[in-house]
């Protein structure tokens, strides 16, 4: 037995004091009351979930300061294998952050360096810094 909890008939005693009127939850707690969520802006989202995952934040702080490094310079320096690399970035590049030297044609064999579009990443972070604190 914890200590400090109290005990009702060999259960633990629920701390919840039920208010009339008020609807009791699924679980038949009284539901706690909270401000609806609202989605922030796609691309405010999209800043978030670049930096969201740390090996993704890590491309781009990477990228940042060593503007068009390529794969190979990036796994050594991230610890993960080439293949998580090239999907972060590919992350990176669908949602706009990064930009490479190769267009649009395959990539088979080429080295691809890689950029960070440093106006659009932060204006769309800054979109969700603003959607938090509204």
């Amino acid at each position: 037995m914890r200590s400090g909890q109290p005990r009702s008939s060999g259960k633990w005693a629920s701390k919840t004091i039920h208010r009339p009127g008020v609807p009791l939850g699924h679980n038949g707690c009284v539901p706690h009351e909270r401000p609806e969520l609202v989605a922030p802006p796609e691309r405010a989202a999209a800043a978030h979930q670049a930096v969201a995952v740390e090996s993704r934040l890590a491309t781009l702080r990477f990228l940042l300061e060593n503007p068009g490094a390529t794969v190979q310079e990036l796994v050594p320096v991230l610890g993960i294998s080439a293949q998580s690399t090239r999907a972060n970035l590919a992350e990176l590049e669908a949602a706009g952050f990064v930009t490479t030297d190769a267009g649009d044609g395959p990539r088979n064999g080429k080295v691809v360096r890689y950029r960070v579009d440093r106006e659009r990443f932060t204006t769309d972070l800054l979109a969700f810094v603003a959607w938090v604190l509204r």
